[in-house]
């Protein structure tokens, strides 16, 4: 009887644990629907992050120019990713580094991705589906 008593309380604590915690209601789609619903074309950066939560990584673009068949092109291309540093992009869209501009990377769930688009002084320009492992398992 006290191994079965002893069981109870064990498991109602667990219950509570989890419950304060929040563990019940996480839901990663919810959070990536609430969070791609928040955020608007024309918003500046720091109004995603306080809308959306703060991103893990960012990724900066870059102008590269190419040459096609003698004609120079410049096109943009996705530079590397960096771990996200609010102050650095504060400073970075004031002094107008960002010349092709940069994106956010937004993943709750292997099926649930996307990327914000910024311009080069810092305003959403688009909102687009990454590809995750669930557009992988489609083929």
């Amino acid at each position: 009887m006290k191994v079965f008593v002893g069981l109870l309380i064990l498991a109602g604590g667990l219950f509570l644990v989890l419950h304060y915690t929040g563990m019940f209601e996480f839901d990663p789609v919810k959070q990536a629907q609430d969070a791609r619903a928040a955020i608007k074309v024309g918003m500046s950066w720091d109004k995603v992050v306080s809308a959306a939560q703060e991103p893990r990584k960012y990724c900066v673009y870059v102008l590269k120019k190419e040459v096609v068949n003698g004609q120079e092109f410049e096109t943009v291309k996705a530079g590397p990713e960096m771990p996200f540093d609010a102050e650095n992009i504060r400073k970075r869209v004031a002094d107008g580094s960002f010349e092709a501009g940069f994106s956010f990377r937004y993943v709750f769930s292997a099926g649930d991705a996307f990327e914000v688009k910024f311009d080069e002084m810092g305003y959403v320009e688009s909102v687009q589906d990454m590809r995750t492992m669930k557009d992988l398992l489609d083929m």
